[in-house]
C-alpha cells in the first residue's frame, strides 16, 4: 500500500515534505522496485525485515544491507521437498513465545536462502545471515524446460521496463501463464518487449505468455499483493 501510494505520488510530481528515518515494510516480499520507489519519495532507507504470526524468529537487515536471522523467540529450519536440512528451501518454525498450542517444526510456507555457511558479516553480528527472502513455497511458475522458476527470478524481469507499475503472473496450466499487467504513464512498447523477452528467458520458449493490460489487480483476502498465484496442483506432505 505505500508503494502505490508513493507511485502515485512520484507520478504526479509530488515529494514527502517531512523528515523518515527509515521505512520497516513487514507481511510481503520487498522488491528492487519497491526499494527504490519509497526510498525516493520518503527520501529514507528502506529497511527489510520478515516475521511471522506465529511467533517465529525475526529477520532484520543490519547497517551493512545483509539480512540476519535474530534467533531469540524461536528456531528456523530450512528443508527441500524431502525434508531435508538444505540452504535454500521452505521454513519450518518452532517458537519460543506462544503460550497456548505449541508450534514445533511448523510449517509456514514461507521460502528463504541462508548466506554459505561460515560467511559473515562486516556489522559484527554473530547472528545467522540469509541471502534472501522467496516468498510463499508456491510463489513460482513451472516451466517444462527450467523446472521451479522462484518470485525472485520473476520480478528480476521489471529491471528494463520502467514503465510498469506492477503485474501478476498466474499459471493454471504447466505450458501457459497469463501476466495481468500496470501501465504507467511512461509505458512503452520497449518496456512490454523487455518484459516479456525477460520472462520468455526464464521460462523457456515452450510456455506461451500473453499478457493482458489491466487497470488494477485485485489484491488477496489478507490484503497482501501476489506477484505469482501459481494455481497448479500442489503436493502435500505432513512433517514427522
Amino acid at each position: 500500500s505505500v508503494f502505490d501510494l508513493c507511485m502515485m505520488a512520484k507520478e504526479r510530481g509530488l515529494s514527502f515534505k517531512g523528515t523518515v528515518k527509515a521505512f520497516f515494510p513487514t507481511a510481503e516480499t520487498v522488491l528492487p522496485q519497491h526499494r527504490a520507489v519509497i526510498g525516493e519519495v520518503l527520501g529514507c532507507p528502506l529497511i527489510d525485515q520478515y516475521a511471522s504470526s506465529e511467533g517465529a524468529p525475526f529477520i532484520l537487515q543490519c547497517n551493512e544491507g545483509r539480512l540476519h536471522i535474530h534467533p531469540l523467540t524461536g528456531v528456523f529450519e530450512v528443508v527441500d521437498e524431502n525434508l531435508q536440512p538444505t540452504h535454500e528451501g521452505e521454513v519450518l518454525v518452532t517458537s519460543f513465545s506462544t503460550r497456548g498450542t505449541p508450534l514445533i517444526r511448523y510449517r509456514i510456507g514461507d521460502r528463504i536462502k541462508l548466506a554459505p555457511q561460515g560467511e559473515t558479516c562486516a556489522c559484527g553480528s554473530c547472528f545467522p545471515l540469509v541471502e534472501y527472502i522467496d516468498g510463499r513455497s508456491n510463489d513460482y511458475l513451472w516451466s517444462p524446460e527450467n523446472g521451479k522458476v522462484n518470485l525472485g527470478n520473476i520480478s528480476n524481469c521489471t529491471k528494463d521496463a520502467p514503465g510498469i507499475v506492477c503485474f501478476q503472473a498466474i499459471q493454471e496450466k504447466e505450458g501457459s501463464v497469463v501476466v495481468k499487467l500496470v501501465r504507467g504513464r511512461e509505458f512503452t512498447e520497449r518496456d512490454r518487449d523487455n518484459f516479456l523477452r525477460a520472462l520468455v528467458a526464464r521460462l523457456g520458449p515452450s510456455v506461451e505468455v500473453s499478457i493482458e493490460y489491466v487497470d488494477e489487480i485485485p489484491r488477496e483476502k489478507s490484503g497482501k499483493f501476489r506477484i505469482v498465484k501459481n494455481l497448479l496442483a500442489q503436493p502435500r506432505r505432513s512433517v514427522a
